[in-house]
């Protein structure tokens, strides 16, 4: 692997997110700033607007977090979001008639010609390097593959509860309201899900497993609450069936599919604690974080059982050591 090149292509990676990400934002916010309080009721603009900047900031971490642990299976996960997303944004452009969301539409497809460049490269960088930290068992390779996956989707839950969350206070609550407190705490739980299974599953904690199953079955209630109560309002409200509503639908779908596939891969590892995934991560740990090195070892004064400081008697005590 060339670390050089990682390197750059990181930079550029990150520099395109780090500028789109800003850019959208901000022609995000002018566009909900003059856009008139009638039609922004009318067409729901504050929930698309306040879906775009989530998507926006958890897109950005998440390409952040690619940079960060090299997991070729994140690379993946962000070219589909990122996918979906310009799908997404191609369908509300061509039904739309709002002008300014031509240079959302604009900046999205030009960051991805630059994102299918960087990521090819990024992924041909990392492979090698993702696979040697794996180490040469087959065995260690397929349970770090599912440590792997399994940590991509929690990163996913995350940023899939964080968007429902905050749009649904623009959805359904004023920004003072009860309903907005909830979804702060959702938040906030949810983040707390993740440390519980990032924590139970690296470190291979039972009990801690099993906190985090109950955890992954209590955190979305109230999401299905407030979809539930869509489908019983809808039933005399045609307006709980329209475009937004069925936009958190189709977003808690995928998130509670992401849900159920964590407990799912948490299961399979809980099921293979013990077999050598826990030294593995630790020792790759100690190798980049290594605090001891030779030089310091020979000068901790190491001595033999009898008290002397006999230099062959050093050198083997530091050889054992």
């Amino acid at each position: 692997m060339n670390w050089k090149h990682l390197r750059t292509f990181c930079k550029i990676f990150v520099g395109i997110v780090t500028g789109e990400s800003i850019t959208m934002i901000v022609l995000l916010i002018v566009y909900l700033t003059t856009t008139s309080e009638q039609n922004l009721e009318e067409g729901h603009i504050k929930f698309y607007t306040t879906i775009y900047i989530a998507t926006t900031i958890t897109v950005a971490i998440f390409a952040f977090l690619i940079v960060i642990y090299q997991n070729i299976f994140q690379l993946f996960t962000f070219a589909i979001a990122h996918v979906l997303l310009t799908s997404y944004m191609l369908y509300d452009f061509l039904t739309s008639t709002a002008k300014i969301r031509f240079g959302f539409l604009f900046l999205i497809l030009i960051c991805d010609a630059l994102y299918i460049y960087t990521l090819w490269r990024i992924y041909f960088e990392v492979k090698w390097d993702f696979w040697q930290r794996a180490g040469t068992s087959s065995r260690m390779q397929t349970l770090y593959k599912l440590w792997s996956i399994f940590l991509n989707i929690l990163q996913v839950n995350c940023m899939l509860d964080f968007i429902l969350d905050l749009s649904s206070c623009a959805l359904l609550f004023s920004f003072h309201s009860f309903g907005t407190y909830l979804d702060i705490f959702g938040m906030i739980l949810v983040f707390i899900w993740f440390w519980v299974g990032y924590s139970a599953y690296k470190y291979e904690y039972p009990k801690r497993i099993y906190f985090f199953f109950g955890l992954s079955v209590l955190q979305p209630t109230w999401t299905i609450i407030k979809w539930a109560g869509f489908d019983i309002e809808g039933k005399n409200n045609s307006k709980y069936n329209t475009g937004p509503y069925n936009t958190y639908r189709g977003i808690a779908i995928v998130s509670l599919i992401a849900r159920i596939a964590a407990i799912v891969f948490a299961l399979i590892g809980f099921l293979h604690f013990g077999e050598g995934l826990k030294d593995r991560l630790l020792e790759k740990y100690m190798d980049e974080n290594t605090f001891l090195t030779d030089p310091q070892i020979e000068n901790t004064g190491i001595q033999n059982s009898d008290g002397d400081d006999d230099e062959d008697d050093d050198e083997t005590s530091t050889e054992d050591f």
